[in-house]
């Protein structure tokens, strides 16, 4: 009997949102908020995937992408003998930036990558991306 009450308390503190959180967004999402904030994410997506676009086509063969019609996440798929896992693993240490691996999705050889991000953030982290792959290409031909 308690532990159902306190699992109930739990769930309802965990699942629904805090009231300040509630009221904020009844504000941002109110119609002539609503448009306004959909057309900057609109035009922030269109904007990564311009550059994300732009770094696939530069990337020699390395990477290659099936452009998503309406997000701004793609799964990239990498020219590389390498897990996905790995690769994000090391990719994290060496350069900190953080993408998801395609195999917790079930699709090793890919990388989780999201463009719906500010252009500067886009630009920096593809170009630590290419670093890192430049890097560990190096390295297995020197092996």
């Amino acid at each position: 009997m308690v532990t159902s009450e306190i699992l109930k308390r739990k769930q309802y503190t965990t699942i629904t949102t805090s009231t300040l959180s509630d009221r904020l967004a009844v504000h941002f999402l109110q119609e002539r908020n609503r448009q306004k904030i959909i057309a900057r994410t609109r035009t922030v997506i269109r904007k990564g995937a311009e550059i994300l676009e732009i770094w696939i086509k530069n990337s020699e063969g390395h990477f290659s992408v099936v452009m998503p019609q309406a997000s701004g996440i793609a799964f990239v798929r990498y020219n590389h003998d390498i897990n996905s896992s790995a690769f994000m693993r090391q990719l994290y240490q060496t350069s900190g930036v953080s993408l998801l691996a395609g195999d917790f999705f079930g699709i090793d050889g890919y990388l989780r990558i999201s463009f719906g991000r500010p252009e500067k953030y886009v630009q920096k982290g593809l170009e630590k991306v290419t670093e890192f792959a430049l890097q560990y290409n190096r390295k297995v031909s020197a092996m």
